[in-house]
Parts: C-alpha cells; sequence; structure tokens
C-alpha cells in the first residue's frame, strides 16, 4: 500500500518514469504538476504471481471535464514499466487499466485490457454513465476474483461507502510487474 504520507514518491518504493512532472501534495497525495499537453507517466514495481482474489483502491480527482484527448488512467496491472504508450513501445502494457474521461457527457470510470499501449484497448466494463463527465472526486474499488471477474466499486463522495457499479470476466492475463 502506498499513502505517500511521507510527503515524498521517490524514495522507498522506487516509482520510475517522468518524476520531474509529479509531486507529493500538502493532503499526502501523488499529484500530476503540469500543464503542457503531454502524456505523463509514473510506474512503480508491483509484483503478482497471480491476480487472483486481488484488491486495487484509489482516490482519483480530476479538476477538469475530461475528454478523448485529455484524461486519466491508473494502471492496475502491467508487464512493463515504461507506460508511455506514444513511445513507440512495442512490449505493450499487457494489463488492465482505468480510464477516467472520454469524448461526449457519458463519462465512465472504465476498465480496458491494453495489449498495445493504447492501440485499441479492449473495454472490460464501465461504471455509472455521466458520473465523471466534469471535474470530479471519487473513490474506487476493483477487485478480481480466482475465476477472473472483475468488479468496480465507487464512492461518489470520495469516502469508503462503495457501491458496486459492473463485473465482467476477463482472464488474458493473470500476473503483473507494475503499478501506474
Amino acid at each position: 500500500m502506498e499513502d505517500f504520507s511521507d510527503g515524498d514518491f521517490t524514495s522507498g518504493n522506487t516509482w520510475s518514469g517522468e518524476s520531474d512532472f509529479f509531486i507529493v501534495n500538502g493532503d499526502g497525495q501523488l499529484q500530476l504538476q503540469d500543464d503542457q499537453p503531454e502524456q505523463r507517466y509514473l510506474s512503480v514495481p508491483n509484483a503478482m504471481t497471480s491476480l487472483n482474489n486481488q484488491e486495487w483502491r484509489f482516490y482519483i480527482r480530476q479538476s477538469f471535464s475530461g475528454s478523448s484527448n485529455n484524461f486519466g488512467r491508473v494502471y492496475l496491472t502491467s508487464q512493463n514499466s515504461d507506460l508511455s504508450f506514444e513511445s513507440g513501445n512495442s512490449a505493450g502494457a499487457q494489463g488492465y487499466f482505468l480510464q477516467f474521461g472520454e469524448s461526449g457527457s457519458d463519462d465512465a470510470v472504465r476498465l480496458f485490457r491494453d495489449d498495445t499501449f493504447g492501440e485499441d484497448p479492449v473495454e472490460i466494463m464501465a461504471g455509472a454513465l455521466g458520473q465523471i463527465s466534469g471535474s470530479f472526486e471519487i473513490t474506487i474499488r476493483v477487485t478480481r476474483d480466482e475465476l477472473g471477474l472483475w468488479s468496480l466499486f465507487v464512492d461518489p463522495d470520495a469516502g469508503d461507502n462503495y457501491g458496486f457499479e459492473a463485473s465482467a470476466m476477463d482472464n488474458t492475463y493473470s500476473t503483473s510487474e507494475f503499478l501506474g
């Protein structure tokens, strides 16, 4: 578990990527600090020999309305530490990510499988439509059971009162090396 309570993401867990564009803010939260229209990422080793019976929890805040060109992602699993899909990295993430933002007003928390870094990711499931169509602050809980059933839970008030949103099956990847 990473809570950034020490005010630092450069010691302890070994985060890699574009660290010059991230800070730990006064509330102890990892925050992107960049006003340029560029892709930025960080990743951390998170070796899991099995995705069976795993759980991920996140607090997410976006102070803008997402679009198809301006959105956030959290890679729950990846086989590659370099998450810059525009870098020509042909290895692919070979993992799963949550996306926050899309075109139109139906923005939902969506889980995707990424085989080739952003080239035609496969949507696994979507939460409530329109839930994150503007700026938002939410908490998310994602689980995966031993059969490959992914479940999404969201608290739109950013607390611990998670409501069930969606579930779907996908067993394409069963291990992970990184989170980002």
